[in-house]
């Protein structure tokens, strides 16, 4: 495990560790999730979730895009 001591700045600022944020592959944009656990705050990234969808649902999909695409046009 790592730990680091930080100091909260000005409106409540945190800045997270490099070494913390490249092991856990954070960069500039990545969505966090702030919770309080057992009487800790706790940040996680928050990963985009990949969903496969049936072939069925992606042609209802580009089917709609197409007609929106003519709506428009």
């Amino acid at each position: 495990m790592v730990s680091k001591t930080i100091r909260m700045g000005k409106n409540g600022t945190v800045v997270i560790p490099k070494e913390i944020r490249d092991l856990l592959g954070i960069k500039e944009g990545t969505v966090l999730r702030v919770e309080i656990a057992d009487n800790a705050v706790i940040i996680r990234p928050l990963r985009p979730r990949r969903v496969k969808i049936g072939e069925r649902i992606q042609k209802i999909v580009e089917e709609m895009k197409r007609e929106e695409l003519e709506l428009e046009g």
